[in-house]
């Protein structure tokens, strides 16, 4: 027992030392990495001008990454684009570099006005705000320097085909005052291969970014090329990224597609109702109009704003085209009906005919003359054995006879035979 007591209280005292010596030492290393920081800072910056650019053997060339976190907005009626991300930029510059075992500094972070940073920007911004930070800079004389950048760019949007209208929004990067032959501008992501060409470069990082929900981010393209201007002979080399977006329809369909061809189909049916005299017919006509008016109002908010013709606008035309004609039909059919009572028994009708075949003027119709105006009306041969058998007598009163022709009438009346549009497509069916 009184060897392991004296174990434990040899362990206590070791540990004890260890922890006196770290506490010792630890002030004193980070002492010196302040002083070799801040003698690294003298190396690097006592003479140095941020103005000049760096010269460097076969040229100064400045790689550039958009990481792309998210699209903030897409506005079809304004034609921009605002996104976020961040804008990484990586040269060269010899006055920075140092020996990494003379200063024992692997990186040196130091405030990017204190050193000479490319003018990159994107030409087709509308809106930009970029939050700068400090650069990185290694014992080779490379610099990193990062900044979040939230910028809106334009881009001419084509919505013919809303809501399955893509839109291809392209922008470019590149310097704004340097030409080609003091600088170059290249895409950083390099498909992690050094010696990768040109077409499968990329300057768009997509690692991070969040989808948004009216659009998709389908492709992204970079092209590495030089542009000239009227102004220059020189070069501008740029980096022009296409982004490819779709439009998300499921919403779209439910909510402006799906009711208005529906409303659409239904008008239609319309000439298949009854009662062609009642009136109903004009009357659910102009209602699945002014339906196909209300959707396509409601609609219209969330339609973009464009003196092109979108496919929603197309659609909308053939529906209250179609509603419209269906109301004229309807009308006419009614009107059609109502002028042209030839083919229904009307009280004016009944009285013609019984007094027309009355001969004998007696205010009845015996058997041989209610065979006669039966078969002028078309009556079969079953129906018309049918009302003789219900008459004993075998003639018929006036009285009777208006009975009779009020009931035919009401069954009359319910047939959608009489709708005169009907019989016309019916009948040029059939001669077709």
């Amino acid at each position: 027992a009184t060897v392991g007591h004296f174990h434990m209280a040899s362990s206590r005292i070791a540990g004890l030392l260890c922890a006196v010596c770290l506490a010792t030492l630890l002030p004193s290393a980070v002492q010196l990495n302040q002083t070799s920081r801040q003698a690294l800072k003298e190396h690097l910056l006592g003479d140095y001008d941020p103005i000049v650019m760096p010269v460097v053997d076969g040229g100064l060339q400045v790689e550039v990454e958009f990481v792309l976190m998210q699209f903030i907005e897409i506005s079809t009626k304004y034609e921009t684009v605002e996104m976020q991300g961040w804008l990484r930029q990586y040269w060269d510059d010899p006055r920075l570099s140092w020996d990494e075992n003379e200063f024992d500094v692997p990186a040196f972070h130091v405030p990017i006005d204190q050193v000479w940073r490319p003018d990159i920007v994107m030409y087709e911004a509308v809106e930009e705000e970029q939050t700068k930070y400090g650069a990185t800079v290694y014992s080779s004389g490379r610099v990193f320097f990062a900044s979040i950048a939230k910028v809106k760019i334009g881009c001419k949007m084509d919505i013919r085909a809303f809501p399955y209208d893509r839109q291809n929004c392209n922008f470019t990067i590149g310097s704004w005052s340097h030409n080609g032959l003091l600088l170059d501008v290249a895409p950083r992501l390099i498909a992690r291969e050094p010696d990768s060409p040109k077409s499968n470069r990329s300057a768009v990082d997509l690692s991070v970014f969040e989808g948004f929900q009216e659009w998709k981010l389908v492709t992204t393209r970079s092209i590495w090329k030089d542009l000239y201007y009227t102004c220059c002979p020189e070069p501008f080399p740029v980096i022009i990224v296409e982004l490819e977006i779709h439009r998300a329809t499921r919403t779209y369909f439910s909510g402006m597609i799906a009711p208005i061809v529906l409303v659409t189909l239904v008008s239609f049916f319309v000439l298949l109702m009854p009662s062609p005299t009642s009136g109903a017919r004009p009357a659910l006509s102009v209602t699945l109009m002014l339906t196909i008016a209300t959707v396509y109002f409601v609609a219209s908010q969330s339609t973009p704003m464009s003196n092109d013709s979108t496919m929603i606008g197309r659609l909308y035309l053939v529906g209250i085209l179609c509603s419209f004609v269906l109301v004229l039909a309807s009308i006419i059919s009614t009107g059609l009906n109502l002028i042209n009572d030839d083919n229904k028994l009307s009280q004016k009708r009944l009285t013609e005919l019984f007094k027309a075949f009355d001969k004998s003027e007696s205010g009845e119709l015996n058997e041989e003359e209610l065979e006669v105006v039966l078969a002028v009306l078309n009556v079969s041969a079953k129906e018309k054995a049918e009302i003789l058998e219900a008459l004993p007598q075998r003639r018929i009163t006036k009285h009777q006879w208006f009975v009779i022709g009020d009931l035919a009438k009401k069954a009359d009346d319910g047939a959608t035979f009489h709708n005169k549009v009907i019989q016309w497509m019916v009948q040029w069916a059939m001669r077709r």
